[in-house]
């Protein structure tokens, strides 16, 4: 380890910075410590955050001068903002202005499969500019960069499933005729947590469109388009049954709950609701009262610092929707490779007048347990 007191200013005399920052006595150095806040520690594969810096002090304690520069690395993931080192310095990474103490960096995650954990490091950035280099034997020692601190990012994999559901009806009695068309796709993320069983981690609404119409005989034709879609309750457990040679059958997928908003000129009334469920009718209503009520609960519990599987609430879960696996709609359908495989359903009912169709549709992409 080469100097680096407070005296060291007085010591070596003056060198230049980057940026051509020249450190005398009293001025300080380069910055020796720095506060590091990400607004989280987990990301998913991809996603970006912003690490915001404050607080640096020099080996003083006193803050360095806004012209001192530091680096930023990533070991697998990238930093997004920033300007490229100097090509002196024959530095990898962005750097940055110390500034008036405040520095934001914005952080993109891996996407590879493989990397769980990604390291960010903070270095101060030290230039010694040639002239220099042979007045103090510790010269020749000097790196080019100083780690001060470094932040570890949590990299969270999770299988996914994708479900679009579609519901059209249309009716013309010959006096009034009218047309509701609405189609929802919900990306589910999941992961494993016990035997078959899988916790919902999230679910997100990937796509919506609606519209109604609706015209009585000699008045002006109404309509209305679906405005936003909101996410309002999920059950939160996936189950998966395998046949003997390990191949999954059918997904007990999560029914969706989701509040529907229109603008414009409404006819009867279009849904304020919708769920996403299967579309053929299985042991009645049992789909949906039994995970409603079971939707309520976690089936994560934190012991200590620990979050682990609740598996009283898993057991709850599993009475209430474990026959359901066996629902038509959840088998799988058709397959492209061993961990990536879906369903699908459709039902439909007519009469003279009038025609109600509904598709379920899911597909999933499932790693093996414990990748």
């Amino acid at each position: 380890m080469y100097k680096r007191l407070g005296f060291l200013v007085c010591a070596l005399g003056m060198f230049l910075l980057p940026a051509q920052v020249t450190a005398q006595e009293g001025d300080g150095v380069w910055p020796d410590s720095v506060k590091i806040d990400p607004t989280k520690k987990e990301l998913l594969p991809g996603e970006t955050l912003t690490i915001r810096l404050t607080n640096f002090k020099d080996v003083a304690g006193n803050q360095p001068k806004p012209e001192f520069m530091i680096l930023v690395q990533a070991k697998d993931g990238k930093i997004l903002n920033g300007g490229n080192p100097g090509t002196s310095h024959s530095l990898t990474g962005k750097e940055f202005a110390v500034g008036l103490g405040t520095v934001d960096i914005v952080y993109k995650a891996p996407t590879a499969a493989n990397i769980e954990k990604d390291i960010i490091n903070i270095s101060s950035i030290i230039t010694v500019p040639p002239e220099e280099m042979g007045k103090d034997p510790d010269y020749q020692d000097m790196p080019n960069t100083e780690k001060i601190g470094e932040v570890e990012i949590t990299i969270r994999h999770f299988d996914v499933a994708r479900i679009t559901y579609h519901d059209y009806s249309h009716y013309d009695d010959g006096y009034q005729r009218g047309t509701t068309d609405v189609e929802v796709k919900v990306v589910v993320m999941y992961r494993h947590i016990s035997f078959r069983y899988y916790q919902v981690e999230s679910v997100k609404i990937a796509y919506f469109k609606g519209i109604e119409t609706y015209k009585m005989k000699d008045e002006p034709e109404k309509k209305c388009t679906l405005a936003s879609a909101k996410l309002r309750l999920h059950n939160p457990l996936l189950i998966f049954n395998y046949d003997n040679s390990g191949e999954v059958t059918a997904v007990f997928l999560p029914m969706v709950m989701l509040d529907l908003e229109w603008t414009g000129d409404p006819g009867i009334g279009p849904p304020d609701d919708i769920v996403i469920e299967p579309v053929n009718s299985y042991d009645g209503d049992v789909y949906s009262a039994a995970v409603k009520e079971a939707a309520e609960k976690s089936v994560i519990k934190t012991e200590g610092k620990k979050k682990i599987p609740d598996m009283k609430n898993i057991a709850e879960l599993m009475r209430a929707s474990e026959r359901l696996t066996n629902h038509p709609d959840f088998r799988v359908t058709f397959r492209f490779t061993k961990y990536y495989f879906g369903g699908e359903a459709n039902w439909e009912r007519a009469d003279e007048n009038a025609i109600h169709k509904k598709s379920f549709t899911w597909e999933v992409n499932s790693r093996p347990k414990g990748k």
